[in-house]
């Protein structure tokens, strides 16, 4: 019984492009990526989330306990702030479960304070937790204020939470980049 694999690019062009994303991930390293509009950002990380053959390659022993997290803004419900910290909170919880992950959850409603806490749960518990936000360039239409808010997601531990960027847009450019605060920095690794 031989599973046969339908690859939306050659299998060539799929490893290497885990690769040049991945690698620096497994080193702690955030990452943008800037994709060409309908360049097929979407089709390349979905595919690899799902291969798991090529992400255990790259991460080694350290993907058992590596958490994926795939944001993406289409899901979001309405385009504020919260919306966005809830959409990353929801995707961690939908992981959690996936990977049968419990923690006691406190009763707040805040979801920046519950995506600290859970990340600080994992963080604790030697997790890696990467946050792939798919169309980064949609919170330029949130209030800034959401920078500081991955900041301090980011600022838990910068060796156990790692952020990856994909973008249609060029968020190097120094238009966009002094928009970001300090979280330019990760977006940039200057």
């Amino acid at each position: 019984n031989q599973r046969v694999i339908a690859y939306p690019q050659r299998k060539e062009s799929l490893v290497q492009f885990a690769r040049d994303v991945f690698l620096p991930v497994t080193k702690q390293y955030c990452v943008t990526c800037l994709f060409a509009p309908g360049g097929g950002k979407r089709t390349f990380v979905t595919f690899l989330l799902k291969e798991k053959a090529i992400l255990q390659e790259l991460f080694g022993t350290s993907y058992q306990k590596t958490l994926l997290l795939y944001v993406n803004p289409d899901e979001a419900l309405e385009e504020t702030n919260e919306a966005y910290l809830r959409l990353m909170r929801d995707t961690l919880l939908l992981s959690f479960t996936q990977r049968r992950i419990t923690y006691p959850v406190p009763a707040v409603d805040n979801p920046l304070q519950l995506l600290k806490y859970f990340v600080s749960q994992l963080v604790h518990d030697s997790w890696h937790v990467v946050f792939l936000f798919s169309d980064f360039e949609y919170t330029l239409m949130l209030s800034p204020s959401i920078y500081r808010n991955l900041e301090t997601i980011l600022g838990l531990e910068k060796k156990r939470v790692t952020f990856v960027f994909l973008s249609g847009r060029n968020l190097l450019a120094p238009e966009l980049l002094v928009k970001f605060h300090n979280l330019k920095y990760a977006i940039s690794r200057f």
